[in-house]
């Protein structure tokens, strides 16, 4: 999941996945799919806003991370 394949678009907010083009299916639990893709998207998230694509910093992603995914 890279963050350049997200829109995020409405009132309420909506986050849309765009570009999908290669897909892999492999067997595994639905969770371990969920965190691998929460990881990448972070990743990307953050190289981004390392980079000044973002109007972020990496302070600030990292911040918005652990209120949007509070660890359990």
């Amino acid at each position: 999941m890279n963050a350049r394949n997200l829109l995020l678009a409405g009132s309420p907010l909506r986050a849309y996945l765009l570009d999908v083009d290669a897909i892999e299916v492999e067997a595994q639990s639905p969770q371990a799919v969920d965190t691998a893709n929460r990881n990448r998207l972070l990743r990307s998230l953050l190289k981004l806003a390392r980079l000044g694509s973002l109007q972020w910093s990496e302070k600030e992603v990292s911040s918005l991370w652990r209120q949007l995914f509070p660890k359990q």
